[in-house]
């Protein structure tokens, strides 16, 4: 582990997921980024996603002298941007099917987070990668002061383990074209 403030998750399912080219986030700025699905049974990556939180807040302390306060009325006492996938999103609207039963976190980052197979070899093809598959990720906690002042997770690597049914859209494999695809050329 690099420090106190980064951890690697347990297994979990990719929604909303900008790993190969950054999209616009709510400000319009332009992120790589992921919603990770973490299941509710994930007892151990909750605690290490807390831990490194406290030490985001404790680092943010010691170096600019202020408090970040610790958020109320998240769905994971003591984490920020944790929701219940159970409930609804913050705009009032419910969660889709595939959140049923999980923690659901945005996780994003101004460079490109590195992807890799299970056997840590670079996943190069974009297709690979989609909204539905399973994976893990590498996060780390940091304290931020704009607008507001907070805690958040940054995304630094993503690790796929296996394929999902996606979300959102479909997945096409050179297996899928039909056996006459040829004559109709």
């Amino acid at each position: 582990m690099a420090n106190e403030t980064q951890l690697t998750t347990g297994k979990v399912r990719f929604s909303f997921l900008h790993a190969f080219e950054p999209a616009p986030n709510k400000t319009g700025q332009l992120k790589y980024s992921a919603t990770i699905l973490i299941p509710k049974s994930d007892k151990a990556t909750l605690q290490k996603m807390q831990t490194a939180a406290q030490a985001a807040r404790d680092n943010f302390l010691a170096k600019r002298g202020k408090k970040i306060p610790i958020p109320k009325g998240s769905a994971v006492p003591g984490l920020p941007t944790v929701w219940d996938g159970d409930g609804e999103r913050p705009n009032g609207e419910p969660f889709g099917p595939e959140c049923a039963g999980h923690y659901v976190v945005t996780v994003s980052s101004n460079r490109k987070p590195l992807i890799v197979y299970s056997d840590k070899t670079e996943i190069t093809a974009e297709e690979e990668l989609y909204s539905g598959c399973y994976g893990k990720v590498i996060i780390n906690a940091f304290g931020y002061a704009n607008e507001s002042v907070g805690v958040t997770f940054g995304l630094n690597g993503i690790m796929k383990l296996e394929d999902g049914e996606p979300i959102g859209g479909v997945v096409i494999k050179d297996t899928d074209w039909d056996s006459d695809f040829d004559e109709i050329i």
